[in-house]
């Protein structure tokens, strides 16, 4: 018998025949579990025929125990929480409109903050925004992002974060890639993008200040894309990662059963 990091092969001697006295070294740190090892001998055993994939290497209480932990599986009843997070924000709009929605330099309600949303949101319907259509977002935190994002929502679109602090010629490859409708930008940051001002848009543009208050005549669909999140681009050019609304919910309701809030 001879032992290695990968298996071990038992057999006679230089091919002579008769028994032939078996002993099997187990290396803990090559091998793992040594009853593991123990169930893929004795399947051997009981059925040479079959295939090594069809051997369990876990027992029937741990399968079980496994499928206990990954049933995270919940059914919601219609309508309970929407299709997207913004059903969610509009909840929150008509339970609690003068509430602080967003609080730090300045304290916005939740009636304001959805009003100017649905104002960002009217103009990029204006200027072609729709379903997966990406909308790009260039600010630093603050209530104007918040009210970009949520309108970008209202409008059916999707949006693409441009992080500030990103290197410029990362940013550009990223607005390259995604090729975005048109860019919410602070008027301060829009300036490094160095892109018409067809293409621009901010919260205080006179397109948004003239734009209707009431909430579009929108649908979203669970399977929508909410945002599209590009990696470092570290090994290579960026690539974006398409998010849909139902992806959102998931991981809020998740967090909501660990840590309620």
């Amino acid at each position: 018998a001879t032992n290695s990091a990968h298996g071990a092969w038992i057999g006679p001697p230089n091919g002579e025949g008769g028994p032939v006295p078996i002993e099997l070294t187990c290396r803990y740190g090559q091998f793992g579990d040594a009853r593991q090892q123990e169930r893929v001998l004795e399947a051997m055993v009981e059925d040479l025929g079959q295939h090594l994939d069809a051997v369990h290497l876990l027992t029937g209480r741990e399968r079980a125990l496994l499928s206990q932990v990954n049933a995270t599986t919940r059914m919601w009843a219609d309508g309970e929480d929407g299709a997207s997070v913004l059903d969610l924000f509009d909840r929150q709009v008509r339970m609690h409109p003068d509430r602080a929605a967003c609080v730090g330099e300045v304290e916005v309600t939740y009636l304001e903050l959805d009003r100017r949303a649905n104002r960002i949101a009217h103009a990029l319907i204006a200027r072609g925004a729709g379903t997966d259509v990406p909308v790009g977002l260039f600010f630093e935190r603050s209530a104007d992002l918040l009210a970009a994002l949520l309108g970008v929502w209202k409008a059916g679109a999707c949006y693409v974060p441009l992080d500030p602090q990103y290197p410029p010629g990362y940013v550009q490859q990223i607005i390259e890639d995604a090729r975005p409708r048109c860019i919410l930008a602070d008027p301060a940051l829009a300036v490094r993008l160095h892109l018409p001002a067809s293409q621009l848009l901010h919260p205080g543009h006179p397109d948004v200040l003239q734009a209707s208050a009431q909430a579009p005549q929108r649908v979203l669909h669970p399977g929508q894309l909410a945002y599209v999140m590009y990696t470092s681009g570290s090994t290579g050019v960026p690539k974006g990662v398409m998010v849909p609304h139902q992806q959102i919910l998931n991981w809020l309701h998740n967090l909501w059963q660990k840590v309620p809030f």
